[in-house]
Formats: C-alpha cells, sequence, structure tokens
C-alpha cells in the first residue's frame, strides 16, 4: 500500500504559522501531537478536531482522555 502525503498549514496567530507533514497512516491525534511540538505547547488539555470548521458544530473527532468519542486517535487520515 502507498500512503499518501498530506501537508496541513496550522496557523497560530497571523504571521505565526508551520506545515505540518503527516502520511496517511497518522491519526488526527498524531497530529495534536505534532501541533504539540511545532509550537513547542505542553499536553494538558483535552482537545477536538472539528471536521466543518466550526466549534461546537457538526462531526468532530475528540481527545482520548474525553467522555465521549469518536476519537481522535482511531481515524486515519486515509480513510
Amino acid at each position: 500500500m502507498i500512503d499518501n502525503l498530506f501537508v496541513v498549514k496550522v496557523l497560530l496567530r497571523r504571521g505565526v504559522w508551520r506545515r505540518i507533514q503527516l502520511s496517511s497512516r497518522h491519526t488526527l491525534h498524531d497530529l495534536h501531537k505534532a501541533i504539540l511540538e511545532a509550537y513547542d505547547f505542553s499536553d494538558d488539555h483535552l482537545y477536538a478536531f472539528f471536521m466543518n470548521g466550526q466549534p461546537w458544530r457538526g462531526e468532530a473527532y475528540w481527545s482520548p482522555n474525553n467522555d465521549e468519542g469518536p476519537y481522535a486517535d482511531k481515524l486515519n487520515w486515509g480513510i
């Protein structure tokens, strides 16, 4: 199987951004960890990825430590 490669631009604020490269075998949780590493943040909070770009609306994937799923460590980019 050939992995797809994704490049994600993560904007912290105007003028402060990083490009993060992941394969289709990585999960959204891997993206979370890569964002933390790129900005030298600590992992001391819950998080969610809102798939339509609007917080608290529509489909979301949650931190594995959250009470409810679906969880970000279970979804691969390639799916």
